[in-house]
């Protein structure tokens, strides 16, 4: 009976299940949220539309038809961080997740069992609430949120962008590849990511793949364009259309199985740097337009990070660079507005100026050093209205009556001061004063020669000739090199004491027999602790001196003392005084340092002498010694008897380029490029002889320029010992002196020789004093001789303009009328293809200058514009009122003047290349006694110019109402 009732009841229990499943059915068919219904063994009973949409089913009889193995293999349930869970840890959860077709899905589950009056499990019913679209923006969210600490927080933009690419697998793709555009137009892969560590094999297929510039998709189309793609179905045949050998990365890159691809611009104020290529592969997920937003924001952000830090680390590094100079260079410094007011110098040229720099801000040239300004603003206004630059520009000025009251010299380079879209805002400028360097080169001849001196008496001293006979040369060399008025050489003894040993200029008593109490330690007269040369001004403040008879008694006021070393010990005091006080240079204490070490090696060789192996031991020491003379200013070296470079010194170095490594120990003709035919050239002495080598200026290929050197050389018993240094820029301004002379003997030749041939024919007994020959004859002496007064008056300009004997008297006079008067008188020997023009306005202003100077400028301008215009045309002479000037220009139509010789007509002597001229010649003087002429007027001069089409000469003068109106106020 049991048994029979037990079926009965299960028999009702199903006929109930099945209506209430059709009562359900009508119930939750339009509910949105999915609803399932299990039997306690897993089975699903019931589904409405919602659950199977969800479940990825076109019907809930395709659900239900499916097994419960077969849905749990159909999706891959994973937990809320994304990784794969067993199907035993659920259902239960109340947040579940799974992936189906590479896509996640995910929802809110409410599970509710059904029991059975007696306490079975009959059911269990499954509420699902989808949150798929929530949790996607949430995920969105989340990895930008990350993505923004991650970028924003470092300054170095590859690890911004590897750490961008590790953030975006897998939450937006299986693979991301971060590519940046170098400074050659290459693009090169930065950083990549994949998922799951799967398919890392493929990294090394990736490399050596180089894009083509020109492909219509991918990387290279992104980086051009700045335009986002999409693909939303792609395989390993569409990735790799955009390499050069895109069939067999295809083929390497097949078993990825790429399903989807998208590429985004890495794109940062209006320029793209790189791009972010996004591959899905294992996941099958297919790439949408809200995946394509997100990989957009994502590169916006890097792209946003990467140009903050590189505009951050161009900023500190030009801020760091620009402080740098301006604060700590020696050399002075400054910047300049377009109207050439003061916007920042440096400390140098502070103290230059004599002015404290925060006083120099906003002040014109003229009101910091108006001495200068006349000479130095032409000069900036050239380089902000022409844009380029006036690199080693020396200016020399007598300031006179300057508060510095002497003859200075510069050296200065000045650049124009641009924004980032080329706009000039100003003028830089770097300025050396060379005023030493200038004195320096007065004494060059003496200096050469006193270190050639320095290097026979260090080899005589090898020689052993007689210490007596050295020191008294020394001490007469040293008096003579110096221009000192005190010599001393004072050797200290055993018992402490310093004799003096050889003088010039003591007392005659006081030879041989003086001794001074002191040496080391000693708490009065002469000490030798110093181990550095001692430069002193005023020897009464310096208490070592004090106790000298020697300077004491003969009123001694400056001074330079080294000591003499020796090899086991100090053997003296070498000294060098004048009577008026005078600060001695670190090149005199080289030299006398130099005399002290030869002295040094004297006296060891003196020392020695008893022991001939000894003697020959220090003899090689002090050969070794002497050849060390590496503080010497001018290049030296030592050859022996084998060819073989033993010594390069220093100096040598610098002059030549070659470094002693590369020389030392090598044949010289290896090791110094062209010495074969130099050597035989070089003036040579004996050592023994007792005379000194006049050196002989030769040149010499070094680092791929010629040098010319002044060199001589002292031969003794171990070689031969080189002294040279560098006189290129002598060699360039005698060059120049001599195409001078070579120009001015040609063009003084030229008319003479017309002059002399017209004269001669005159003279001819057979010549008609009346014929038609007579009168042409004498018009060619007569515009010969004229040609002639043209070459001696600018000759006689130039020589009055540098030796400061050119007068200027400034007063106000009618431009348009000095104008007028020049090209009338020009009129009278033009050419018959050329229009002399003048234009000038009814209203122009009087100029302040002298007028014979304007006539002998516009003159010289309207000259070269006839001479320049071989194939004629027309010559325009315009005046213009330009604010406070009167401006001047000659323009024509002829030769033109290249744009690189458009500053350097104006030196002195110089001229255009005779193939660009058609073989017009000058003295190269015309326009620089213009320039000189302008200039002391207050006014400047300039020329623009096209090669082929003319030049245009634009000089401009203060107007005589704007001087008087400066002068008044």
């Amino acid at each position: 009976m049991t048994e029979i009732g037990s079926e009965a009841r299960s028999t009702r229990a199903e006929q109930a299940l099945r209506d209430s499943s059709r009562r359900l059915d009508v119930v939750f068919r339009h509910v949105t949220d999915g609803i399932t219904v299990h039997d306690p063994a897993g089975k699903l009973v019931f589904a409405n539309d919602s659950a199977a949409a969800l479940a990825g089913y076109a019907s809930v009889e395709e659900l239900l038809a499916a097994s419960p193995e077969y849905l749990l293999e159909r999706l891959d349930l994973i937990d809320e961080q994304g990784e794969p869970v067993e199907p035993s840890s659920g259902p239960g959860r109340e947040v579940v997740g799974w992936r189906e077709s590479g896509r996640e899905r995910w929802a809110v589950v409410t599970t509710t069992p059904v029991y059975s009056d007696d306490g079975r499990l009959e059911l269990l019913i499954n509420v699902f609430r989808d949150i798929s679209e929530t949790r996607r923006q949430q995920q969105r969210v989340n990895l930008l949120a990350r993505a923004g600490d991650a970028i924003g927080g470092s300054l170095d933009y590859g690890r911004t962008l590897a750490e961008l690419a590790r953030l975006a697998v897998p939450a937006v793709a299986d693979w991301c590849m971060v590519y940046v555009e170098d400074e050659d137009g290459h693009i090169r892969r930065l950083a990549v990511e994949h998922f799951g560590g799967r398919h890392a094999d493929v990294l090394g297929r990736l490399e050596g793949h180089e894009f083509r510039p020109e492909a219509e998709i991918g990387v290279p189309a992104v980086v051009r364009t700045g335009f986002s793609e999409l693909h939303r179905d792609a395989d390993s045949l569409l990735v790799a259309a955009d390499v050069l050998d895109g069939a067999r990365l295809a083929a390497e890159l097949e078993d990825l199985g790429i399903g989807s691809w998208m590429c985004v611009p890495l794109t940062a104020r209006g320029r793209t740097f790189g791009a972010l290529s996004f591959l899905s592969t294992e996941s099958g997920r297919k790439f949408d337009e809200a995946d394509l937003e997100l990989a957009e924001e994502l590169a916006r952000r890097a792209a946003l990070a990467v140009d903050n830090a590189r505009l951050f680390e161009e900023s500190q590094r030009s801020l760091a660079l620009l402080g740098a100079i301006l604060t700590s260079a020696p050399t002075a410094i400054g910047l300049w507005d377009r109207d050439i007011r003061y916007v920042r110098v440096n400390d140098a040229l502070a103290s230059l100026n004599e002015l404290p720099a925060e006083e120099h801000v906003g002040k014109s040239l003229w009101e910091v050093v108006p001495d200068l300004a006349g000479v130095l603003e032409p000069v900036y206004r050239g380089v902000v209205e022409t844009g380029q630059s006036l690199v080693r520009h020396e200016t020399s000025t007598d300031l006179g009556a300057h508060r510095l009251g002497r003859e200075r010299h510069w050296l200065s380079s000045y650049f124009p001061v641009k924004t980032a879209e080329g706009e000039i805002v100003g003028v830089g400028a770097v300025i050396m004063e060379i005023t030493e360097r200038k004195q320096a080169e007065d004494m060059a001849a003496a200096r050469a020669r006193q270190q050639a001196d320095v290097a026979e008496l260090g080899l005589r001293a090898l020689a052993g000739e007689s210490v007596p006979d050295l020191t008294r040369e020394a001490a007469a060399g040293v008096a003579e090199t110096l221009g000192a008025d005190f010599v001393e050489i004072l050797e200290l003894l055993e018992d402490g004491t310093l004799v003096l040993a050889e003088g010039v200029g003591w007392s005659e008593g006081h030879a041989g027999s003086t001794t001074v109490p002191g040496g080391r330690g000693s708490q009065g007269g002469f000490t030798l602790e110093a181990a550095e040369p001692v430069l002193v001004e005023d020897l009464a403040a310096a208490w070592r001196f004090t106790a000298s008879p020697l300077l004491a008694e003969h009123g001694v006021a400056g001074g330079l003392t080294v000591v003499i070393p020796g090899l086991e010990g100090d053997f003296g005091v070498l000294g060098a005084h004048t009577k008026a006080p005078r600060r001695f240079t670190q090149d005199d204490a080289n030299y006398l340092q130099a005399v002290a070490n030869v002295l040094g090696a004297a006296f060891d060789q003196r020392r020695l002498a008893a022991a001939e192996r000894e003697a020959r031991r220090e003899a090689e020491a002090r050969a070794q010694s002497a050849q060390a003379l590496e503080f010497v200013g001018d290049g030296v070296f030592l050859v022996d008897r084998g060819g073989i470079v033993r010594l390069w010194n220093p100096a040598a170095e610098a002059v030549t380029g070659l470094r002693a490594a590369d020389v030392v120990g090598r044949p010289t003709d290896e090791a110094v490029s062209g010495w074969a035919g130099l050597a035989p050239r070089v003036p040579i002495v004996d050592a023994l002889a007792g005379a000194s080598a006049r050196p002989e200026t030769l040149p010499l290929e070094a680092g791929g320029r010629e040098v010319w050197l002044s060199i001589s050389g002292v031969a003794f018993d171990h070689g031969t010992v080189y002294a040279f240094r560098d006189v290129t820029e002598e060699r360039g301004v005698e060059k120049l002196k001599s195409d001078f002379v070579s120009t001015i003997s040609h063009e003084l030749r030229t008319p003479l020789a017309a002059i002399y041939g017209a004269a001669l024919t005159l003279r001819r007994s057979d010549m008609p004093l009346d014929g038609p020959h007579r009168g042409e004859l004498l018009g060619v002496i007569a515009s010969e001789s004229e040609r002639l007064a043209r070459i001696v008056n600018d000759i006689l300009w130039t020589s009055r303009i540098e030796s400061s004997g050119l007068q200027v008297t400034i007063e106000a006079c009618d431009g348009a009328e000095l104008a007028g008067a020049v090209v009338r008188a020009a009129r009278l020997q033009l050419p018959p293809n050329l229009e002399l023009r003048l234009e000038a306005p009814e209203d122009l202003p009087l100029v302040a200058a002298d007028p014979d100077k304007v006539r002998q400028v516009l003159a010289n301008l309207v000259e070269n514009a006839v001479k320049y215009s071989p194939d004629g045309g027309v010559v325009t002479v315009l005046l213009e009122h330009v604010g406070d000037r009167v401006r001047f220009l000659v323009d024509d139509e002829g030769l033109g003047v290249p744009a690189q010789e458009r500053q350097r007509i104006f030196e002195k002597f110089y001229r255009l290349d005779p193939n660009l001229t058609r073989g017009v010649g000058g003295t190269g003087l015309g326009l620089y006694i213009c320039r000189e002429l302008v200039l002391r007027m207050g006014g400047t001069i300039r020329v623009d110019s096209k090669q082929g089409r003319g030049s245009t000469f634009i000089v401009e003068l203060p107007a005589a109402s704007e001087v008087a109106a400066h002068v008044l106020g």
